[in-house]
């Protein structure tokens, strides 16, 4: 009922698309970079299984960014279709950790995304 008053009326309807980085080339469309991560705010917490996320938007994209305590990075990049643009995320210190876990990060460049993701999670 939520998501028919907001425009959700279609489950199947795909509001979003996911856009792939590449941590090699340096910002040539349409691929990001692992510095674009950063431009986005940090908008909250969602507490979801990894499972959960694969089944909305596919196979996750494994990062290698780092140099220090953390190994690489899950990531999903997302546009939706009213032009907000966010992510979900999540670094790990190792391969272990990743079934575990149930706490991602959701960034975003207005407080569109989270509520978007929060309906598509309902």
């Amino acid at each position: 009922m939520l998501k028919n008053c907001l425009g959700f009326s279609n489950r199947n309807e795909k509001n979003y698309e996911l856009t792939k980085f590449d941590s090699i080339s340096k910002g040539t469309p349409p691929y990001m970079t692992c510095n674009e991560l950063p431009k986005l705010k940090y908008l909250g917490p969602l507490t979801v299984n990894l499972d959960s996320i694969k089944n909305f938007f596919g196979e996750q994209q494994v990062f290698n960014c780092y140099q220090g305590s953390y190994s690489f990075e899950y990531v999903w990049y997302i546009k939706f279709k009213d032009g907000s643009e966010g992510s979900i995320s999540k670094p790990f210190k190792n391969k272990y950790e990743v079934k575990y876990n149930n706490s991602w990060k959701v960034c975003g460049n207005s407080e569109k995304v989270m509520g978007h993701i929060i309906l598509l999670f309902l």
